[in-house]
């Protein structure tokens, strides 16, 4: 559906995308991640014709982004809207922009974002949480297979989040839709692929129940005094790491190798006090910022990603 390969983009002497390659397949919802600065909103602009890329090449449905523009429904950061304007008539006026004819595609806009009720109302009148959905109906009213949101939250209360995240799921069942997001929770909740990027480059493309293989496994271990003789629990197999944290330890070890039984024994065996000991996975946040993180990361990729 989207794909991109090689794709570089320079404001002057100033890099801001450094070769990021991916593909997004039908029916995907792809939550676009990164730090400030990263290069998530360019990427969102080029697919979406806003501006070209410095190089490269990128396609929508194997189409130039000029021509596959009339298939993406884009609503950028900013949201731009006329708040003087009566809802029903900004709604009338995007289709006009958009060369469509009759009313069809506007009720379903206007059904799917829960508008009916302020059809009448100004759109400056509106609450924060309302806006958003006008532009969100703003980007689909024509219909498009491809949905781009940058930002689509940002600036909502929890109540509003729910509501929009809800929203986006219900379109994400019919539509390929990219979001771009600073709330990681958002986008686990939300997407069925996850994207990193980080100086311009993509440090992590993986469908969003594999995101966790890509790191090391752990072992959580609190014990009522902590042993003298701890560095034995490095010499079982597939152990990487051994980590203090506080009267405990986190054993990192090798995704693959279920080391709970070796652990327990060798407790056991030393008459180690355990009080808790639990097997612990790196969450969205915690892989975010090992792989964004200023003096550190790795680039990480899944072959089967998009295909």
């Amino acid at each position: 559906m989207i794909k991109l390969a090689d794709v570089k983009k320079y404001y002057g002497s100033v890099r801001a995308l450094n070769g990021i390659s991916f593909e997004i397949s039908k029916g995907e919802i792809a939550a676009f991640l990164g730090p400030n600065g990263a290069g998530k909103t360019t990427t969102m602009r080029i697919i979406s014709n806003y501006f070209p890329a410095s190089s490269g090449e990128v396609s929508v449905k194997g189409l130039s982004p000029a021509e596959g523009r009339r298939f993406i429904g884009y609503m950028p950061e900013s949201n731009p809207l006329y708040p003087e304007m009566f809802v029903e008539d900004y709604l009338r006026y995007v289709l006009k922009l958009r060369g469509v004819k009759g009313s069809a595609q506007l009720k379903s806009a206007v059904e799917k974002c829960s508008l009916n009720g302020v059809m009448s109302k100004k759109i400056g009148e509106l609450s924060k949480g309302y806006r958003q959905r006008v532009g969100l109906a703003a980007s689909i009213v024509h219909d498009p297979e491809i949905l781009i949101l940058d930002e689509p939250t940002i600036g909502l209360d929890p109540n509003q989040i729910r509501e929009i995240r809800s929203l986006i799921k219900n379109l994400g069942r019919e539509k390929t839709v990219i979001i771009s997001t600073h709330i990681l929770s958002e986008a686990e909740a939300m997407a069925t692929r996850i994207l990193i990027v980080k100086d311009g480059s993509l440090v992590l493309d993986s469908p969003a129940d594999k995101i966790e293989s890509f790191f090391s496994a752990g072992i959580a271990i609190n014990f009522e005094k902590f042993p003298d003789d701890i560095d034995e629990l490095k010499k079982i197999n597939g152990v990487e790491d051994i980590l203090r944290i506080e009267n405990g330890v986190e054993i990192v070890y090798t995704e693959g190798n279920d080391i709970r039984s070796a652990v327990f024994s060798l407790c056991a065996a030393r008459k180690w006090k355990v009080l808790e000991m639990h097997t612990r996975k790196k969450g969205l946040e915690e892989i975010f910022k090992t792989l964004t993180e200023e003096n550190g990361g790795r680039e990480v990729a899944d072959p089967g990603a998009g295909q």
